[in-house]
């Protein structure tokens, strides 16, 4: 039995894109829509569901929005929720504009959770089972980014410092001073290496240069790094 299709014209400010829809509408695509409707004007409507939601004609609304139509032609389709989801699905398919892998595939998933037919889609039965793999694998590593990403904050967050007391900064420093007296001994060929005082006196005026700190309870591995 055959469906009598009825065109009306209906307000563009009530027409609403479907979130499923994955079809790209570059700038050149939607200029030379423009044209063709400046030309001819609206010789084909666009198909909507009976609560406006669009089916196929997105790229012409956004046209018809861009040149001033208050209202558009359009054929109200008597369809559920999925048969109008796979509509859109299998028109956007035929047509040579590219579309948005991850909601196309998102939307065949959420087809498949209510067995609808895939088959009605119009594709390969190979190119649908690899869209629903792609959709499981991202689901799955999705689980683990929130995981993944406190890991690296806590990775990358700065230990807190406490200000040491005068007793532990002189430690510090002597510390410090240990090290280069032994290092300088090495690099200079000296038998014990430079006066100590020497070697504090370089440590306390890089110090006030800014170019080595002290003072805290991490900042001794941020002098070694220097």
């Amino acid at each position: 039995m055959s469906e009598t299709l009825t065109i009306e014209q209906v307000p563009i400010k009530d027409l609403k894109p479907m979130p499923s829809n994955a079809k790209k509408h570059p700038p050149e695509q939607l200029a030379r829509l423009e044209e063709s409707i400046k030309e001819f004007g609206f010789k084909s409507p666009i198909l909507i569901t009976q609560d406006n939601f669009i089916i196929s004609g997105h790229g012409r609304c956004k046209v018809g929005k861009k040149l001033g139509f208050v209202t558009l032609p359009a054929v109200r389709l008597q369809l559920t929720e999925a048969q109008a989801k796979a509509l859109n699905i299998a028109d956007n398919l035929t047509s040579s504009t590219e579309y948005d892998d991850d909601i196309l595939n998102q939307a065949i998933k959420e087809l498949q959770q209510i067995e609808f037919n895939l088959a009605a889609l119009g594709m390969d039965d190979l190119d649908i089972n690899d869209r629903l793999t792609e959709t499981e694998i991202k689901a799955d590593l999705s689980d683990y980014e929130g995981l993944i990403d406190i890991q690296a904050q806590r990775q990358t967050e700065p230990e807190p410092r406490r200000q040491l007391s005068i007793e532990e900064q002189t430690g510090q420093i002597e510390e410090l001073t240990d090290e280069l007296q032994i290092e300088m001994a090495q690099m200079f060929d000296f038998p014990n290496g430079p006066d100590r005082k020497i070697i504090r006196a370089v440590i306390y005026a890089l110090a006030q240069r800014g170019i080595l700190k002290y003072g805290t309870d991490t900042s001794m591995t941020t002098v070694r790094q220097a």
